[in-house]
Order: structure tokens, then C-alpha cells, then sequence
């Protein structure tokens, strides 16, 4: 484990933790429901992992802008894999099980952190050049993303990832 692999497991695990409370915290205001989870569904809880890492990730375009392309597809297909992760599973352990325990929810969530910053930063060490196209791609993921955590947030569907 790299230094940088810690600093983001620490940001996005302190910030995530704390996220979780944000909602009540701010009398269920909606602005803050727009990235914090509003809700104990699984969906809620995935911004818990998207939103500290793409914070994590403004901070390292700020500070390294030179490599933005690599940080930016690194972060999306990283995410993609731990925003699979975590419904993935808590379904598993919770459809064999039949209910639901906090530390295994936690637990999960700790593991899509590492998992996401191991990848995240494996992507991106490999120097690799993306093509022109990839950085409008990843911001398109990431705005669809954050739209669809938004969106969901307040108009979700009948189906398990999103009931309490």
C-alpha cells in the first residue's frame, strides 16, 4: 500500500462515515440529501463511496492537473467496480443469511474503499495515454452518476437497491 492509497482510504473512509449522518444533521435538507443518503436503502449508501472519492478526486486534479486524463478514467472505472461491489455483496450475504448485520455492512463498505483506491491507483501507475476522447467520456459517467444519485434520491423505485 502506497501513501497515496492511504490518504485516500483515509479521506474517503473518514468522509464517508461521516456523510452517513450529514441528512439529519442538516434538518433533512434536500441541497444536502443531493450527495448525502436520505435513506438506510442500499442506493443511499453507494454515495457514501462515489461522493468522498470524487471529492478525493477534485482535489488531485487541483493539485496534479498534468495528469488529469489517467486520474479521471482511473476514478471511473474504479468506481465502477465498487459501486458494483457494494450492492453485489450485501445482497449475497444478506440473501444466504436472510437479514442484515451493521458490521458486515461496514465491513463492505471499508472493502469497496480499498478496493476502489487499490484499483483506482493501478489504473492509474500504469502511465498509460488514453485517448482525447476519454476525458469528456469520464466526466460524462461522472455528471450521468451524480444525476442518477440525485435523481434517485428523491423519486426511487419499488425495488430492493432502493428500499430502507
Amino acid at each position: 500500500m502506497t501513501k497515496k492509497e492511504i490518504v485516500a482510504d483515509l479521506f474517503m473512509l473518514v468522509l464517508g462515515t461521516l456523510m452517513h449522518f450529514f441528512y439529519r444533521w442538516s434538518n433533512q435538507n434536500p441541497l444536502v440529501g443531493l450527495v448525502a443518503p436520505v435513506n438506510e436503502s442500499v442506493w443511499e449508501h453507494l454515495k457514501l463511496l462515489f461522493f468522498p472519492g470524487l471529492f478525493f478526486l477534485e482535489i488531485e486534479l487541483f493539485l496534479f492537473p498534468e495528469k488529469q486524463p489517467s486520474r479521471l478514467i482511473s476514478f471511473v472505472l474504479s468506481q465502477s467496480v465498487g459501486l458494483v461491489f457494494i450492492p453485489l455483496a450485501f445482497f449475497a450475504y444478506t440473501g444466504i443469511i436472510g437479514k442484515h448485520f451493521l458490521l458486515i455492512d461496514i465491513a463492505i463498505f471499508i472493502g469497496a474503499v480499498l478496493l476502489t483506491n487499490r484499483l483506482k491507483y493501478r489504473i492509474f501507475d500504469q502511465k498509460k495515454e488514453y485517448p482525447r476522447w476519454t476525458t469528456p467520456f469520464a466526466i460524462m459517467v461522472v455528471l450521468i452518476l451524480s444525476g442518477l444519485f440525485e435523481y434517485f434520491s428523491f423519486n426511487a423505485p419499488d425495488w430492493p437497491l432502493f428500499t430502507p
